[in-house]
């Protein structure tokens, strides 16, 4: 098991990380929407697709961040597992919750209230309340 210390020093440094990649994009949206001739007002569309591509692709990341890390019963818990459900999804899906997928996670517990065949398809704001509940969740299940 890693030492306590280390493991807060990490899971400290990827949230770190992680919220640092979200103010990113939100100082990226908004200088996108103060813009003031029509060539730059036109990104605002191209905007929101970027925003889901870039969120789903940061799911991908913070679970990843923990693989092989820490031990199968820290990333069992109903956050862990709509993580990876998602993605499960994202990776051999279209973009989908996948059937098989949705059935692992805990419908009274999930984070997005997603279900099997909606898309998948994070803002800023459900992908912070996503990683806070999943950096939350690895804290207390390894009792940090």
């Amino acid at each position: 098991m890693p030492d306590p210390t280390d493991l807060q020093d990490y899971v400290d440094a990827c949230r770190a990380r992680v919220e640092s990649q979200v103010a990113f994009f939100r100082e990226f949206a908004a200088a996108v929407s103060r813009a003031d001739d029509d060539e730059e007002r036109g990104l605002e569309p191209m905007l929101e697709g970027l925003e889901a591509d870039y969120f789903n692709n940061l799911v991908i990341v913070i679970d990843a961040y923990f693989v092989g890390r820490l031990p199968e019963s820290a990333t069992a818990g109903p956050v862990a597992t709509e993580v990876a459900a998602l993605r499960d999804s994202l990776v051999e899906g279209e973009g989908e919750l996948l059937p098989e997928a949705a059935a692992r996670i805990n419908e009274g517990r999930n984070v997005l209230g997603l279900k099997a065949g909606d898309s998948i398809r994070l803002t800023a704001q459900s992908f912070s309340r996503l990683a806070d509940a999943y950096f939350g969740e690895i804290e207390r299940r390894q009792g940090l």
